[in-house]
């Protein structure tokens, strides 16, 4: 749960001397999204590797110009990465 997630980061960062190393892989604190989505549309997921690289209006536009040309998704990955 997010709690004993919480507990342990904390108790990790009590005991490390630089917490910032700790707080990589942690999978009980990433993100979770719930979407409706329809025939047609894109969703782009990616860790901090892309977000910290890109805006998401990049990649919305990068994305939707790779589905009009006929691209395939690994083509748009690539694209982005």
């Amino acid at each position: 749960s997010a709690h004993k997630c919480l507990a342990l980061l904390t108790a990790l960062c009590s005991a490390a001397a630089d917490c910032l190393c700790i707080c990589v892989g942690l999978p009980c604190l990433a993100q979770r999204f719930e979407l409706q989505v329809q025939p047609g549309d894109i969703v782009v997921t990616g860790s901090d590797g892309l977000w910290d690289n890109i805006f998401a209006e990049e990649a919305a536009t990068i994305a939707s110009k790779c589905r009009d040309k006929g691209e395939t998704a690994t083509t748009a990955a690539q694209v982005l990465c």
